[in-house]
Formats: structure tokens, C-alpha cells, sequence
């Protein structure tokens, strides 16, 4: 059972035939998938829905290039007016079935913002 824990600590995201299919790799026993299904139930281990969370960012800046094209041996430049302007942080929290929750903030996230997020929207 430890060694069922231990992979599926690694692999959360991976279906019951790729854990059967690693369980015989790793164990030399190939075990069937209702099997492995009540030994998940019996260590504790439930099914849960994946979360993903990312962050981004716009300012003025987002829209500008980072490549353009030059002859041979000579840089690519652009005179271009520096001006940051304010800037917005999006946080959102997707799920396969759609939008969880999502906030907007003026200025950049701090880690503590960050945590609020998921706590306040993403958690509970």
C-alpha cells in the first residue's frame, strides 16, 4: 500500500490503467483496475476535480515586440517611448468544467494576495 500512496503522490493526475501499468513496473504484479480502485478507497485516496491557476499581467508594455529583423551583424532596434502606465494582475482558477473563480488587481500579486485568492475563492 505504501508503494500505491507513494505514486500516486507523484502522479495525481493519471488514470487507474497508467497507475495499473506503473504498479506492474514498479511491483512485478499486475493487479486489476477495480482492484486498484478499492485499494485507493481502503488507503484513504478519493478522486478529486484538478485546479489549475496561473497568473498574468498587462501594463502598456504587454503589446510591445521582443523580436524584429535586421540584416546580418546589425541589431534590431526601435525607438519607442517608455511609458509603464498601470498596471493589472489577473488571477484565475480553471477546472475542466470552466471558470472557478477569478480576480482582477490593480498593481502586481504578492504572495500574501496570492494566498488570499485561493483561500477566500478557491478553497472553500
Amino acid at each position: 500500500m505504501k508503494i500505491l500512496q507513494e505514486l500516486v503522490k507523484d502522479k495525481v493526475d493519471w488514470y487507474l490503467d497508467e497507475l495499473v501499468r506503473e504498479l506492474e513496473l514498479q511491483t512485478g504484479k499486475l493487479i486489476s483496475i477495480p482492484t486498484l480502485w478499492r485499494s485507493l478507497v481502503y488507503c484513504g485516496i478519493s478522486r478529486k476535480k484538478l485546479i489549475f491557476m496561473d497568473e498574468a499581467a498587462k501594463d502598456e508594455r504587454s503589446l510591445s515586440r521582443g523580436y524584429g529583423y535586421s540584416l546580418k551583424n546589425i541589431f534590431a532596434t526601435k525607438k519607442n517611448v517608455f511609458v509603464r502606465g498601470i498596471r493589472y494582475t489577473i488571477l484565475p482558477a480553471l477546472s475542466l468544467q470552466g471558470i472557478i473563480a477569478v480576480d482582477i488587481m490593480e498593481g502586481n500579486c504578492t504572495k500574501e494576495k496570492f494566498r488570499e485568492f485561493v483561500i477566500s475563492n478557491v478553497v472553500c
